[in-house]
């Protein structure tokens, strides 16, 4: 609890979340394609097995939705164009602002009695 997540596995089920939208977007039926079973076989697999990122998962399937929603929005207008790189600009520097706001305000440098530098965790 409490850990900072994320990696390879976020990305893909933000990427999956795109693919979504792509298909929902251009009518292609999600649960005849094998995708849907297959997003949701992962995501119980996420939710029932200990040691995977929930907040990895979860937040990269969300934030694949939302980029995908405006960014494959079917009119294709230069402003929406323009909206979704913005919008995916914003969600990348916050989530690493969060994520070393979060590390910084949670963990610091200790130094031991030999002068080795180490990670300590702030009560």
């Amino acid at each position: 609890a409490g850990a900072v997540s994320g990696g390879a596995s976020g990305a893909i089920f933000g990427v999956a979340g795109a693919a979504t939208i792509a298909l929902w977007q251009r009518g292609v039926r999600f649960w005849e394609t094998g995708w849907g079973p297959l997003l949701v076989i992962n995501l119980v697999f996420t939710f029932m097995e200990s040691g995977i990122s929930v907040g990895a998962h979860t937040g990269g399937l969300i934030s694949g939705i939302v980029l995908g929603y405006v960014m494959l929005h079917p009119t294709r207008v230069v402003q929406q164009r323009v909206l979704g790189y913005g919008l995916a600009l914003v969600i990348t520097v916050v989530s690493i602002g969060g994520t070393f706001g979060y590390v910084h305000a949670r963990y610091y440098q200790c130094q031991n009695q030999f002068g080795q530098q180490f990670t300590c965790r702030k009560p």
